[in-house]
């Protein structure tokens, strides 16, 4: 039911607020990015020559780091997309 009311909305979305071309290759950029960060950070981390609790143990912190930074990102692109949002409406 939630499903299908998101797909509703996503589809009666008035044509300037669609998303165009170039903000969907951003977004898969910045994926892509995050992506490859982590692939190089478990990469490194395992290539490493250290016992494997320590190992383990550094793997898990640099995965709390990555998720603290990710949530970031995402209130930080969340907060300025309401503000965006606020000015269209005004304007």
């Amino acid at each position: 039911m939630i499903f299908a009311f998101r797909i509703r909305l996503f589809c009666n979305r008035p044509s300037h607020s669609t998303p165009n071309k170039s903000m969907i290759m951003k977004r898969g950029f910045t994926i892509g990015i995050l992506i490859a960060a982590a692939a190089g950070l478990v990469a490194g981390l395992l290539f490493a020559p250290e016992k494997g609790k320590d190992l383990r143990k550094k793997i898990k912190d640099k995965g709390n780091e990555l998720s603290d930074k990710i949530k970031d990102s995402m209130r930080t692109n969340r907060e300025r997309a309401k503000e965006m949002r606020e000015e269209f409406m005004e304007g």
